[in-house]
């Protein structure tokens, strides 16, 4: 796991008042390696905190 993802499940679990362990469960991996959460509300802000960091580091497409 990158230190992007422990910081972004960090992040949430206390913007949600859910435990790290509980967003750490709800994490999966797709068919190309992908990281997606199975919880709905998680994974929007997991997709909105990968494009502001993308936009910060001047990733494409991260």
């Amino acid at each position: 796991m990158s230190e992007h993802v422990a910081s972004f499940e960090k992040w949430v679990a206390d913007e949600m008042g859910h435990t790290v362990a509980y967003i750490t469960m709800r994490r999966k991996q797709n068919a190309v390696g992908g990281v997606y959460y199975d919880h709905e509300e998680i994974h929007k802000r997991y997709r909105a905190w990968c494009a502001g960091f993308s936009s910060k580091s001047g990733l494409p497409g991260w």
